[in-house]
């Protein structure tokens, strides 16, 4: 009988954004509250994790990118469930999120997606996610689309969400 891939939950992720909260708040006394806003995206990522796991291979682990990741807390709460796990932001976010997320196992790396190519090599990932960005570039995304192509493994997916503001 085939088992069913474990479901992501909305209180597991409310335990990422605490984590994040205990690693963050010394740096940014302010960030706590920006932070646990965080939750409002929550049903964004859990689906993106849910498709993860259901459609990724039960005998390797699948690899994911994270675009736009800020506060790591996707990718984080992937490699809880054997994802490998990457992500990229501003050079801002970067700096001042990159540690805890990097603590957690993720490749967490600085990049400006609009003007510098992706830091990893051709084909490292079966699924890039690309969550409330693409809308935030000043100029066509084709650059950076014709990025996340390079650095998907043939058959990878993207999982791109639009923002409604």
């Amino acid at each position: 009988m085939t088992q069913a891939p474990p479901k992501p939950t909305l209180v597991e992720f409310d335990e990422v954004l605490r984590m994040l909260v205990r690693e963050l708040s010394a740096d940014d006394p302010d960030g706590e509250a920006w932070i646990r806003g965080s939750v409002a995206a929550a049903g964004v990522k859990l689906r993106t994790l849910q498709f993860l796991l259901k459609h990724g291979s039960r005998e390797s682990s699948p690899a994911l990118l994270d675009i736009g990741a800020q506060i790591g807390s996707l990718a984080i709460y992937a490699t809880r469930f054997g994802i490998q796990s990457s992500a990229v932001d501003l050079p801002y976010f970067f700096e001042k999120f990159s540690r805890a997320s990097l603590k957690c196992g993720v490749d967490y790396r600085s990049c400006d997606v609009t003007t510098s190519p992706l830091p990893f090599a051709d084909r490292s990932f079966d699924y890039v996610s690309y969550l409330d960005v693409i809308e935030h570039h000043r100029h066509s995304p084709k650059r950076v689309l014709e990025e996340i192509r390079r650095v998907l493994k043939p058959g990878g997916c993207v999982w791109r969400i639009l923002s409604r503001s």
